[in-house]
């Protein structure tokens, strides 16, 4: 397979799971009624959020496939990990 065949289908295979966890993430925004449960809420916000950051990876992921250089967060540790995650090498306590 050509590096152009092979690249086309990576970006393809991107952008269809990016088109996958959004619309998982709206079907959940849209059919849960977690009003009255704050752990429901919680629960529901975290798996909103989990969406968000791999639509956020898959999308710079597919931005470096095609050879640009407008990466947002780049690797899936900075958009997957809190921003007060140790670094490689850096000491933990």
């Amino acid at each position: 397979m050509a590096k152009t065949d092979s690249t086309d289908l990576r970006v393809s295979l991107i952008f269809n799971e990016i088109a996958e966890l959004a619309a998982d993430a709206d079907s959940l925004a849209s059919t849960s009624d977690t009003t009255d449960d704050l752990h429901a809420t919680y629960a529901l916000a975290c798996r909103l959020q989990s969406a968000i950051q791999r639509i956020g990876w898959l999308a710079d992921e597919g931005t470096r496939a095609v050879g640009s250089d407008m990466i947002v967060r780049g690797a899936a540790e900075n958009w997957m990990l809190p921003t007060n995650y140790p670094t490689q090498g850096e000491a933990t306590e």
